[in-house]
């Protein structure tokens, strides 16, 4: 199992970082837009297809299961509400990592550190479940990071590092999937009724995350056509998570 874990625990973070930084930042603002929206597809069809059904079938009642789901929901709008910032810094002109880090950066470097860390645990449980969902939770995380590291390196620079810094800090970062990942597996192994909750929690991570990168879009009159597109990607994404698990049956 863990020859599956780790590659993609690194695979899904790392290489989104090494492609936005290889590809260049222009290219990959093109391209994250669509990923964004291949990746909704990709969680809302993971998490309600089996993610959800995993952890109602595990040993816990169907209420606690559901429970789990609904304090999950609710500590993410909490975190959104209490500890999202819009702000990001003051546009110094000295690349200096000391003042980049006191004017935002080490909040975002941790709060990257933290997401990255959860997605190893999202995808250690996804693999205990079957190897097609987690291959298809890997695409979802790589897709969903690829808009975000583009984000968080563009603060970076922003803040007063130079490229080279932004990078090994963002790559350092995404690193923390690595140990999420390897701490999960020795959890689940130990305690295995804990998998049913991780799952319920990471089903339910997943649809809040993709339902509020999509409904903002949704309320936008861009016209027929654009939303269309947006369609179209929504449901290749749901494509293909149905054939990365079509082979997962009971």
């Amino acid at each position: 199992m863990l020859a599956y874990i780790l590659p993609c625990a690194l695979l899904a973070p790392v290489g989104a970082v090494l492609l936005t930084l290889l590809a260049g930042r222009r290219f990959m603002e093109l391209l994250a837009r669509p990923l964004s929206l291949v990746a909704t597809g990709l969680l809302i069809t993971l998490a309600f297809t089996h993610l959800l059904p995993e952890a109602f079938e595990g040993e816990l009642s169907p209420h606690t299961t559901g429970l789990t789901a609904l304090i999950t929901v609710l500590t993410l709008m909490a975190v959104e509400m209490f500890f999202t910032s819009g702000g990001h810094g003051h546009g110094h002109t000295h690349a200096h990592t000391q003042g980049a880090f006191s004017s935002g950066g080490a909040g975002l470097i941790a709060g990257t550190a933290l997401h990255t860390f959860c997605d190893g645990v999202l995808l250690t449980g996804a693999f205990m479940v079957d190897p097609g969902v987690g291959l298809g939770v890997t695409l979802a995380i790589f897709s969903h990071e690829v808009p975000q590291e583009i984000g968080d390196y563009a603060v970076l620079i922003e803040l007063g590092l130079n490229r080279k810094q932004a990078f090994v800090i963002n790559l350092t970062a995404a690193l923390s999937t690595l140990t999420g990942a390897l701490l999960s597996y020795l959890l689940f192994n130990t305690v295995s009724a804990l998998l049913p909750l991780a799952l319920a929690a990471a089903a339910a991570s997943f649809i809040y995350v993709a339902l509020s990168d999509l409904l903002p879009r949704l309320k936008r009159s861009d016209g027929t056509l654009r939303m269309l597109k947006r369609l179209i990607f929504i449901l290749a994404g749901v494509g293909l998570a149905i054939f990365l698990t079509h082979g997962h049956a009971h």
